[in-house]
């Protein structure tokens, strides 16, 4: 040190610093600072010590020269560097060192490291038996490394076999097999001085909770952060000469054994340097992502332990024990955090001067507290024992079967697994004690017998000083069942028995949820362990037991529904890891009482047994015969075959309700025979082979509630042979002489000869007999099957799990007489609904629902019930009792139930792993799979001819089927099944199959455009976001352009999801494909959602746009501008994002023009025309079209026509735009009625469209000039092009479309005087508006007018028809005119409320007050002229409409005016029909009858129609129908008008489907059209040729029956809501509690209460 200020290191220490000379500490860089540190910590003790030295000598005049050196290695530490301080201690401090003690220290190290070598390979002589030489070699200067030559070791891959299988033991088991070739036999102790730690990782409960919350994948993340953990913590203790015991959760128990007693301390100094090493290294772990911070608190404690091999001859566990657990146990609570304490023992067996600390509590044998290693040993040489071939079965017996499954068959790399499991906790509560190891192996013993017999898994035995813990899991492979909670209850409850008998109190925790299984730990040292909250929770509930056994509400849920099983429910406790309380409840085996029993019937049974009405029959009269035969036992003598057996027999596959059958048949009898006895067995998997196993509940029956016999048996059995009943009954009577001399033979038979005397005891006639799960029975139990037909007027039923090969005894059975079979199938798609919609407690089941849980289950009713299930939590029925399709629901569709994943994950165990593998590898890649993709995939594991015989073993099992094609292809043959499978695999293993996947499409199949939802679902399962951003984009475009906007909605939603994750969501392609997802929404006819997407994307452009019509109205004055200023970072991109911003005004623009927001609209167009003239001429065309329009509907017709004519010019000969600019051109014409030009306009874009293939376009078109046709007079030919554009937009199932169509037609159908046919066009318009959001304001304006007018028409309801009206005022007060062909709504809601007032002055009883009535008829005539100011064609009606109100005021030469102005008005516009309606007003008014019966005959549709003006008028000329209530037809009348101009049913037919002619394709039905049908109409023509000729072959067809009822429907208003049936399978399919309606009697009430929400 040249400058005492200014500390330096000597060149020999820094010879790969690039300084030549001596360095300053302070100046060094931090990589500098924590290499210098490294190489101090590498360096030799003699170095060291100078360094020391120097250091002591600078830092008394400069203390904070060591504290920023400090701070320094710690920063650097966090930075990553590797710093291995904890080798032998950082900060050495202490008084100057003795040279001579330096000595002795070394010396002592070295004599360490001998006696530890001796140890573990056990040089001394006889120590070891087999013929190993050990040889020393020197490393350097203080290491040493042992080899061992003997020609009886192990190569290659079998070696490395048996050393994977040796990672999963402590080195003591492998060092017992090492020098004592004999095998281990439980039990067996060593007993040995050792050094003890035990380090627990506190901040790993927060950590627990908080990845749990994110599901499977938080598990995944946690079992990762864990091993990361753990790897680096075996790496430090194992470099320090420790070997790790047990991983206990969250902790390692390590010991550090010494030769003898006199080289303990040595071991108590290394595990006291390691323990410093962890805390340096792995204390204040911080967890990124979580916030959570990992620390250690750890206890040394040294003296006597024993380590213990117990366990059975297939099972062995390894523990140590003994009074030093104590010790680290109170250590380590003692320490906290960061702090290491080791017990006064340990303490004054090191070195005096080795150790520096202090004892914080007062007393001789108080524990310290480390502050430092102040003279750090030498490290030890990590001992390598050799293998041995012969180790290997005896390794087996430690290691779980899941592992050996895996190791085994060499595909260890899939060991890991995401599993629903249930998981005990067991708490030996009695301290064990080395003397009473005997008493402990045989309780181990009793223990895995209980947990073999139910095929649980041991995980975990150890002990401390609270006593031993055993942790046991369910549904691990090979052994996953799916009744798993159900075993792990019944085994915990068995355990509990077995224990107490055996004066071992217990406390037992029973959980059950999703955990990683799999390796936890390090290559060189793991455990195969179960992690996740639930097996934190398990160990809390043991704790919370206090001597009983507890279990979680997911263990209740699952394990309620097995018979042998009840459970008490207690009050909710609070747990440590939980924020909020946590149901518990006790599980016993004492069986549920009789009123807990019927309630599970009744309500679990119906709900399964939808479809089975033929069977339930069978069940019924057999029951019902079974009653009828036991009153009349005076015919016995006369027809004794009458009373013999009856018997049926239930057959089906797992799942399919042959259980509920029993249950049904079981009620049915006590409500009908409320005496009669019945006798329930079952069969039992873990008990097949158990003699009358499934009798014992029967037999049990006979004795009383203390145990005892009744009096018949002592009469009916002698004494000597009462024993031979123990076979089927609880209590054990002690064998007698005679039985004892019994040979096997005559035992057998002697017992069945007792047991069949008991049973015609106990089967008395009139009994009724249930057996369920026969196939389980053994032989034994069907012999006295069959000896019930010795008894006379019983009924046995028995259920049987359908196989291949059934039972020869079912066989013989089902073949004799009296016997019938039951056979149960899958249920249809009908059933599965009703199903689904009684357990949801819903009155309809969205299409969508049903259909995926139908696909899922296959009509498995089990499974549809269980998926049912697992959504029923996110349902959340309206008051009508109508369900939502959420996001939630959709997520937990596509999740597989519990049960439904513990009974497929139980057939996959059943696999060998290769096959596993296989459909591991296959879940990957999809629901089909090639064989080329699997062979390349699995290429490390199989080879392709291998691969294929897997395959044909899969297909053997039912796992996979043959699909058909060019190349070799196969699929799940369940959608769950690869679900499930795909469910169990680490998402880091899924990771990278999805990437090869992905790779091996782009580079077969380049630019298929097939492939690019696939794409983007590999590349986004694989987190490679930018890749599955841009083919979701892809995917979404190529969609749009199809338009299938459902789907492409989906694929840009998904889209911007990971633009979000990956902070891009304000890309310019972000902004792209947000709009695009605005413009699928828009096509959907949802516009809440397109509006919501494209104004947010348009802020995040700079663009803002008002919400407020006022706001809008002031920015768009004539001569102002509206200002635009883009946000836009980068120069190169502000062309691009100035499109972008003029395409969402465009469709924001149509987007509020069809919502009635004019004003808004308006904006929007204006800012495109001013923002488009530098953007493209498509663009700017349509932009100047589009703000026509909306001038147009605001009265600008100067500018309107200027920019219609500007855009044509510009959009020049593209179709593409043309068919755009042409449509918004006619809307213009129409708008200042100038009807030729308005058609001429729409032909042309009707035309272009065609050309483009854009239906849409065409039907939007198409329908616009079948209104301006209306308008003309020309009825026939509206209807005609509007049912054209109809049938075109079902079969392409746009419902947006369907409802411009519908609301057509039903204008139409009224003109016509149709009513029955506008009524049925609005029932289709209401199930189209299911489907589109409320925001097409436009079509709901023609739709409630027209509902209100059949509400007064139909059913005379003046309060529903004063409901609409009301609706429609509502609107109009919120909305400005704006969509010019909405005049028929205006008008309908103003001839609605004239004809209310009308109705209710001849009516003193009316509903309604006629103040009210008033207020809204001068409100209606309010509205019409504000519409009509916009739309000069709509003046002519108001005018009539004024004229009406004055002549019914008595103002008839006024009135006369106002129709001579309509007239001349309707003339001068060219509107014949409107011409037609005034003129036949003014005729009623002057009572011209003459003139009435000429325009009856030129509108024959007004002989119906123009019934409102004779009632408004109160005058009826003759040939007119009197009185609204009576204008219906009775069913099957004939109807009163087939005029030419109107569409009559028996002569209407879709042009569209009988002109060969036609431009439009013929149609496919489809799963999302409206399946409609009816007789004659469009849509009905959409039916199969073999349909129509046989709807047409009779006049009394279902359909014109469906029809009638139809009608009749719109009269009821008593029926709750509920679906519109299966006439239009786009809709959601009715499926109440009482079954699906086969009319549609509950319409009209659903029409009425939809229009109060709306209101």
């Amino acid at each position: 040190l040249e400058n005492d200020t200014h500390p330096r290191i000597i060149p020999q220490i820094t010879q790969t610093m690039e300084e030549s000379d001596s360095v300053y500490v302070d100046t060094l860089s931090l990589s500098q600072r924590a290499e210098l540190l490294a190489k101090y910590a590498e360096a030799s003790v003699e170095i060291q010590m100078q360094l020391d030295d120097l250091l002591k000598q600078s830092i008394k005049k400069n203390p904070a020269v060591l504290k920023s050196w400090r701070q320094n290695a710690t920063q650097g530490r966090k930075k990553g560097f590797t710093i291995t301080l904890g080798s032998t201690n950082s900060d050495p401090r202490g008084s100057m060192r003795d040279p001579e003690l330096i000595q002795q220290y070394r010396a002592h190290s070295e004599q360490l490291k001998k006696e530890n070598n001796s140890f573990w390979y056990g040089t001394t002589e006889g120590k070891n038996k087999r013929s190993a030489k050990l040889i020393e070699k020197s490393v350097g200067e203080n290491k040493i490394k042992i080899d061992v030559e003997d020609k009886a070791q192990l190569q290659g891959e079998e070696l490395d076999r048996i050393r994977k299988l040796a990672s999963y033991v402590p080195k003591l088991v492998l060092r017992r097999m090492f020098q004592n070739t004999q095998a281990i036999k439980a039990p067996e102790i060593e007993t040995f001085p050792a050094a003890v730690v035990f380090a627990d990782i506190s901040g790993f409960t927060p950590l627990t909770e908080k990845l749990a919350a994110q599901g499977a994948e938080g598990i995944e993340r946690l079992t990762t952060e864990l091993n990361k953990y753990f790897g680096r913590l075996i790496e430090l203790i194992h470099l320090h000469g420790g070997d790790i015991v047990k991983f206990a959760g969250d902790a390692v128990l390590v010991v550090w054994p010494a030769f003898n007693r006199a080289t303990l301390g040595g071991q108590v100094l290394w595990a006291s340097q390691c323990s410093k090493a962890l805390l340096n290294e792995l204390n204040d772990y911080s967890v990124e992502g979580t916030g959570c911070i990992l620390r250690l608190h750890i206890g040394v404690g040294a003296g006597e332990v024993s380590g213990i091999h117990v366990g059975g001859t297939t099972s062995v566990e390894y523990f140590i024990s003994g009074q030093v657990l104590e010790q680290v146990s109170n250590c380590e609570k003692e320490a906290a955090p960061g702090e290491v304490f080791v017990s006064a023992v340990a303490w004054t067996l090191v070195e005096k001067g080795r150790l520096s600390g202090t004892q914080k509590t007062k007393g001789l044998m108080a524990n310290y507290k480390i502050d430092n290693v102040d003279y750090p040993a030498d490290l030890p040489v990590e001992p390598q024992l050799p293998i041995y071939a012969d180790m290997e079965a005896q390794l087996k017996m430690y290691i779980q079967p899941a592992v050996l499954r895996h190791a085994i068959s060499g595909s260890k790399r899939w060991l890991a697994e995401l599993r629903n499991v249930s998981v005990i906790f067991l708490n030996l509560t009695s301290p064990f004690k080395e003397y009473k190891l005997q008493e402990l192996q045989q309780a181990i013993i009793n223990m895995q017998a209980v947990i073999e017999k139910y095929e649980g898994t041991v995980r975990q035995f150890m002990i401390d000083d609270k006593g031993s813990v055993l942790i046991v899991g369910f549904g691990l492979p090979p052994k996953a069942h799916n009744d798993d909670p159900a075993r792990a209850c019944s085994t915990a409850i068995e355990l509990h028995e077995v224990l107490s008998k055996m004066s071992l109190p217990c406390s037992i925790g029973v959980t059950t949820g999703k955990a990683f299984c799999g390796d936890v730990g390090s290559a060189v040292r793991r455990e195969y362990a179960m992690v996740g909250d639930i097996v934190n929770l398990s160990a809390r509930l043991m704790v919370a037991s206090k001597g009983g056994v507890l279990c979680d509400q997911d263990t209740f849920d699952s394990a309620k529904t097995n018979k042998a099983l009840s459970f008490k429910p207690l009050d909710p406790i609070r747990v440590k890891g939980k924020t909020n309380p946590i149901n518990i409840f006790i599980p016993s085996k004492q069986g549920k009482d009789r009123k807990e029993n019927e309630k599970e019937i009744s309500e679990e049974t119906q709900v399964c047994l939808f479809g089975r009405e033929n069977q339930k029959k069978i069940i019924s009269q057999s029951v019902l015969d079974l009653k009828g035969r036991n009153e009349s036992k005076s015919s016995l003598m006369t027809n004794p075959s009458v009373f013999r057996i009856q018997a049926v027999m239930i057959e089906g596959e797992s799942g399919t309700g042959k259980t509920m059958l029993l249950q049904f048949a079981e009620k049915l009898f006590r409500e009908n025979n409320s005496k009669g006895k019945i006798l329930s067995g079952c069969g039992d998997q873990l008990n097949t082979s158990t003699p009358y196993y499934p009798w014992r509940d029967i037999f049990e029956t006979m004795l009383d509630s203390e145990g005892n016999f009744p009096e018949w048996v002592a009469k009916d059995i002698p004494a000597t042979f009462l024993p031979l009943l123990n076979v089927v009954l609880p209590k054990q009577l002690e064998e007698t002489k005679e039985i004892a001399s019994m040979s096997g033979q005559l035992r057998t038979e002697k017992t069945r000869e007792i047991l069949v005397k008991v049973l015609k005891r106990l089967a008395t006639s009139g009994t009724l007999i249930l057996l369920d799960n026969i196939q389980w029975f053994d032989s034994a139990s069907w012999a006295l099957i069959s000896a019930l037909r010795e008894i006379h007027g019983i009924l046995l039923i028995a259920a049987i799990q359908q196989a291949k090969s059934m039972p020869v005894q079912y066989n013989q059975l089902v073949n004799k007489p009296n016997t019938q079979k039951i056979a149960l199938g899958n249920l249809g798609e009908d059933d599965v609904t009703q199903l689904i919609a009684n357990r949801l407690g819903v009155t309809k089941v969205p299409t969508e629902i049903s259909k995926e849980i139908f696909a899922k289950s296959r009509g498995n009713p089990f499974i549809a019930h269980e998926i049912t299930l697992a959504i029923k939590d996110f349902v959340h029925p309206n008051k009508y009792g109508e369900m939502t399709v959420t996001p939630e629901i959709q997520a937990a569709l596509k999740g597989v139930p519990t049960a439904l994943s513990g009974l497929l994950t139980a057939k996959v165990d059943k696999l060998s792993p290769s096959l596993s593998l296989i459909l591991k590898v296959g879940s990957v890649i999809g629901r089909s799979f090639s064989v080329d993709l699997l062979s390349l995939l699995m290429a490390k594991e199989t080879d392709k001819a291998n691969l294929q015989q897997d395959l044909s073993k899969l297909v053997q099992a039912g796992m996979i089927e043959s699909e058909p094609g060019p190349h070799p292809t196969y699929a799940f043959t369940n959608i769950l099944i690869r679900d499930a499978v795909y469910n169990l695999m680490m998402f880091s293993q899924k990771r990278d199959l999805h990437k090869s996947v992905a790779d091996y499409i782009i580079k077969h199949f380049p630019g298929n455009t097939v492939y690019y939802p696939a794409l983007a679902h590999h590349y986004k399962s694989a987190e490679l976001y930018d890749e599955a951003i841009v083919f979701l984009t892809k995917a979404g475009s190529r969609s749009l352009f199809n338009f299938e906007n459902k789907e492409a909605a989906s694929f840009f939603s998904e889209a911007l999801e990971l633009t979000v994750k990956l902070k891009v969501s304000t890309s310019l392609d972000s902004i792209g494909t947000a709009r695009k997802l605005g413009v699928s929404y828009y096509n959907l006819g949802i516009f809440d959602k397109a509006d919501s997407i494209l104004r947010e994307v348009s802020e995040l452009l700079g663009v803002t746009i008002p919400t407020d019509e006022s706001k809008a109205r002031s920015a768009t004055k004539p001569g102002k501008k509206i200002p635009f200023k883009l946000i836009c970072e980068d120069p190169s991109e502000l062309s691009h994002r100035k499109r972008e911003a003029v395409i969402i005004l465009l469709a924001l623009a149509k987007l509020n023009y069809y919502a009635c927001n004019r004003s808004i609209a308006t904006f929007c167009a204006q800012l495109a025309v001013q923002a488009g003239e530098s953007v493209s001429a498509a663009v700017q065309a349509e932009a100047l079209a589009l703000h026509a329009v909306c001038a147009a509907a605001g009265g600008d017709t100067t500018t309107a026509g200027e920019h219609h004519q500007k855009a044509i010019q510009i959009a020049g000969t593209q179709l593409d735009v043309l068919k755009n600019v042409h449509q918004f051109a006619g809307m213009v014409h129409a708008s200042m009625a100038k009807w030729d030009d308005s058609l001429a306009s729409f032909n042309l874009a009707i035309d272009a469209a065609k050309t483009v293939g854009d239906l849409r376009s065409w039907e939007e078109s198409t329908v616009l000039a079948g209104t301006v046709k209306y308008l003309q007079g020309d009825l026939a030919e509206s209807v005609r092009m509007t049912k054209e554009a109809f049938v075109s937009s079902k079969s392409r199932g746009d419902f947006q479309m369907q409802v411009l169509a519908l609301c057509a037609q039903a204008r139409n159908d009224y003109a016509n005087g149709d009513n029955e046919e506008c009524l049925k066009n609005l029932i289709d318009i209401e199930v189209a508006f299911e489907n589109v959001s409320n925001g097409d304001v436009s079509a709901r304006i023609n739709y409630t007018g027209l509902r209100a007018l059949m509400h007064l028409h139909l059913k005379n309801d003046v309060q529903a028809c004063f409901d609409q009206v009301s609706t429609m005022l509502d609107i109009f007060k919120l909305k400005e005119p704006t969509a010019w062909f909405t005049f028929c709504g205006y008008i309908f809601q103003v001839e609605a409320s004239t004809l209310m007032v009308a109705q209710c002055k001849k009516d003193s009883k009316a509903p309604i007050n006629k103040k009210k009535l008033a207020s809204r008829e001068e409100k209606s005539m309010v509205a019409l002229s504000k519409f009509s100011q916009s739309f000069k064609f709509v003046a002519p009606m108001y005018q009539m409409w004024e004229g009406i109100h004055k002549a019914i005021n008595g103002k008839t030469n006024k009135a006369e005016e106002d129709f001579k102005m309509a007239l001349e008005g309707s003339k001068n516009l060219n509107m014949k029909f409107e011409e037609a309606i005034v003129s036949y007003e003014k005729s009623i008014v002057s009572r011209d009858v003459k003139n009435v019966n000429q325009i009856w005959e030129n509108y024959p549709g007004l002989k119906i129609r123009g019934k409102v003006f004779c009632e408004i008028h109160d005058w009826f000329p003759e040939g007119s129908q009197e009185g609204i209530s009576v204008v219906v037809s009775p069913p099957g009348s004939p109807t009163n008008a087939t005029p030419s101009t109107s569409l009559s049913k028996s002569s209407r037919s879709d042009p569209v489907l009988s002109d060969p002619g036609s431009p439009l394709p013929p149609l496919n039905r489809s799963g999302s059209e409206m399946t409609r049908s009816r007789s004659g109409s469009a849509t009905g023509s959409l039916n199969s040729s073999t349909d129509s000729t046989n709807s047409n072959a009779s006049t009394t067809s279902p359909t014109s029956d469906r029809l009638r009822a139809d009608r009749s429907a719109f009269l009821s208003t008593s029926t709750p809501r509920a679906d519109l049936t299966k006439r239009n399978s786009m809709s959601t399919y009715e499926a109440g509690p009482k079954g699906p309606s086969n009319t549609i009697k509950e319409r009209m009430s659903a029409f009425e209460r939809r229009s109060a929400d709306t209101k």
